[in-house]
């Protein structure tokens, strides 16, 4: 990947006579390789880190769950027999598949102690008040509930949402934790961060979970934080 620099040496010490050259390869372009963060060639990166945490902690979903989403993907996934009632949240009426019409920003249609479980993946970005969209979601919670969140860190627009409601933000380990630390409290509140240059860079590009080897998706640096989870529990 790298070229090596010219060098030459002056009163005993060797000075680099040209900046390193990288063969930047298929990198070197202004577009993207796939747009839509890879979905038409398989399983986007961000989305190892987001169904790794659930599976983490799938003991969370049970009892009645909240998922934002057009179905129940994660409720059923992970949380299986655990379920006994799964609540699909939808900000506006029509959407097939969703069961509950809500706004978590102005808490309008959210039902308060209602919830064991709300799994919120990527949603939290395309809220503009996130302050107030946490302590709508802790109100929904019932004493003991279990918030699972995840967030964009180093990520692509995501253009259809972006045109449909707009997406205002993007968090780190830090924000998040004192975002839901002032809420939940902060010994109720655990912050995962994942990712890497090399998954991130891969994710920008729209290169898929395939493209690179559990090794390589796995290593953490918290510097390039992808994806940041949050795992958030209402006291009784």
């Amino acid at each position: 990947m790298f070229d090596k620099a010219k060098r030459k040496v002056r009163n005993g010490t060797v000075i680099v006579a040209d900046a390193i050259r990288i063969r930047t390869g298929i990198l070197r372009r202004p577009m993207p390789l796939h747009r839509q963060f890879g979905w038409a060639r398989g399983l986007p990166i961000d989305r190892h880190y987001i169904e790794g945490f659930l599976e983490r902690h799938q003991a969370d979903i049970h009892g009645e769950v909240m998922e934002a989403a057009i179905a129940p993907n994660y409720t059923q996934r992970f949380g299986g027999d655990r379920v006994t009632g799964s609540h699909i949240l939808y900000p506006v009426a029509g959407k097939p598949g969703a069961t509950l019409v809500g706004n978590l920003e102005t808490g309008e249609g959210i039902p308060e102690n209602a919830f064991d479980s709300i799994i919120l993946t990527q949603v939290y970005q395309f809220i503009y008040d996130m302050h107030a969209a946490v302590r709508h979601t802790h109100a929904a919670l019932a004493p003991g509930g279990v918030l699972l969140a995840t967030f964009a860190g180093i990520s692509q627009i995501s253009r259809d949402d972006m045109d449909l409601w707009g997406e205002y933000w993007r968090v780190t380990d830090a924000s998040a934790r004192r975002l839901f630390g002032d809420v939940f409290g902060a010994a109720n509140v655990k912050v995962e961060a994942h990712g890497n240059v090399l998954a991130a860079t891969a994710f920008l590009h729209g290169m898929v979970v395939t493209d690179l080897t559990p090794r390589e998706l796995d290593f953490s640096d918290p510097d390039y934080q992808v994806i940041i989870a949050v795992r958030a529990v209402k006291l009784p």
